[in-house]
This record gives C-alpha cells, sequence and structure tokens, in this order.
C-alpha cells in the first residue's frame, strides 16, 4: 500500500498480484513452473504478466523441491508405500510436434472479402484468429480486433487483402516443428496463434495451432506418463 501510494506508476492491480500468486502456489505443488505459466497466462492473456509470472513460478518451484522433492501428485503414492521409478527427465514441449496438435479444420476468409462480410464470420464462429487465403495461398492472418479497428474508421468495405499487406511479417510453422519452438515463435511476435503450413510450400496452409491447442496437449502428455508411471509403481 505504501508504495502505491508513494509511486503508484510501479504496481499493478492487486488483482494482477493474486493471480501471480496463485500461479506461485501451484508451481510450487506441483513443481511444474512450465505449466503454471502456460495455464496463468492462458487465463490473463496478458503479455505485461509473463515475466513476473516465470519469476514466481521459478523460485516456488524451487524452493519446493528444496523443502520436499515429491510432488502434489507422488507424495499420495508414497504415502501408500508406492515406489515410484526414476524420474522423468524427456523434455514434454520438445516431443510434441505441430502435427499431433494443430487444428486441421480451418475456417478461413478469402482476401477479396469485405471487412464486414469478414466480422460476419468472426462472431458466426466466435473465433479470434483467421488465415487469409487468396486464390488457395496463404498471404496472412487477422484477428477480430484487427477488423474491429478498421471498420471502426469507417473501412467495413476494405478488402481483406488490403489489410493483410499493411501487417507485419506472417509468422507460420511447419508439421514438425516442435510445440517449444512454436511456444518461442509466438512469445518473439507476440502473437496467440500460429498458421501451420507445408515445409516444402510456406503458401500451402495445412492447419493452425493456438495456446489452447498447446496447453491441451501438454496436458495429455502429462496424464499419459503420470498414467505410465502408476502403471509402474504399482507392477513393481
Amino acid at each position: 500500500c505504501l508504495v502505491h501510494s508513494c509511486f503508484p506508476g510501479f504496481t499493478a492491480p492487486a488483482g494482477a498480484y493474486a493471480l501471480v500468486g496463485m500461479g506461485g502456489v501451484f508451481a510450487g505443488m506441483a513443481q511444474a513452473p512450465i505449466t503454471g505459466v502456460i495455464i496463468l497466462f492462458e487465463m490473463t492473456g496478458d503479455y505485461k504478466v509473463v515475466l513476473p509470472l516465470m519469476t514466481v513460478c521459478v523460485i516456488s518451484s524451487l524452493v519446493a523441491k528444496g523443502l520436499y522433492s515429491e510432488t502434489i501428485y507422488t507424495a499420495k503414492l508414497v504415502r501408500r508405500g508406492l515406489k515410484i521409478r526414476g524420474k522423468d527427465k524427456t523434455d514434454i514441449l520438445g516431443e510434441i510436434k505441430a502435427m499431433e496438435v494443430m487444428t486441421r479444420s480451418v475456417i478461413t476468409l478469402d482476401a477479396e472479402d469485405t471487412l464486414k462480410r469478414a466480422r460476419d464470420v468472426m462472431l458466426e464462429h466466435a473465433h479470434t484468429g483467421y488465415p487469409v487465403l487468396s486464390e488457395g495461398a496463404l498471404i496472412g492472418i487477422v484477428t477480430y480486433s484487427d477488423v474491429l479497428k478498421e471498420i471502426r474508421k469507417g473501412k467495413e468495405n476494405l478488402a481483406l487483402a488490403e489489410l493483410v499487406k499493411n501487417k507485419d511479417r506472417l509468422i507460420t510453422v511447419t508439421p514438425d516443428c516442435t510445440i517449444r519452438d512454436i511456444m518461442d515463435k509466438m512469445a518473439k511476435g507476440d502473437v496467440g496463434r500460429v498458421p501451420v503450413v507445408d515445409s516444402q510450400n510456406s503458401n500451402k496452409l495445412l492447419g493452425i495451432i493456438s495456446r489452447s491447442d498447446i496447453i491441451d496437449a501438454y496436458v495429455e502428455k502429462i496424464e499419459e506418463k503420470r498414467a505410465g508411471h502408476e502403471i509402474g509403481s504399482f507392477s513393481g
């Protein structure tokens, strides 16, 4: 309170501290800082919270591991007298490929569509980003906020091709890219979704990956590995 009253520009709203604290608690209990960061970032969608969130989650995880080697999940098995075999040291994010995660049925927009038409499609399907194709070739991606911003300027009859050409360079990935590489590209490009294109033809759209796709794939892989550990413990 004292810092906020003296330096209001250097503090964040109380809710931000609560969310970061929540991420730290989860990261400590599960000893999974990356999972904590991903879940809280998906909840907020605010890139400004990533740095403090990463710091808190990593510190919390390290402190928790130093105090007690087991997580909230493995501790239950230990209390039951189950012997847990060697812990998994693999890089889960490096194991999963884009082809395993991407959404293949992609709703696209045509380069000749007007912004008004694009807005209607976006409201109908409720996605936030849509690839734009010109004669079947990928030329860019637009978000609902991009379209709405231009419509408010009275440009509802502007073609999507005109909007796309004024945007930054399109960020794409190929099917063999790992989730870790994709997350790096998303962070550097400040985007929430990336198109997946053919490795031999960067204009051929194969699918799209969003942050929620990554989270679902990561959680599913964790559950698979956890189930494998439990089976191994029982058989042992």
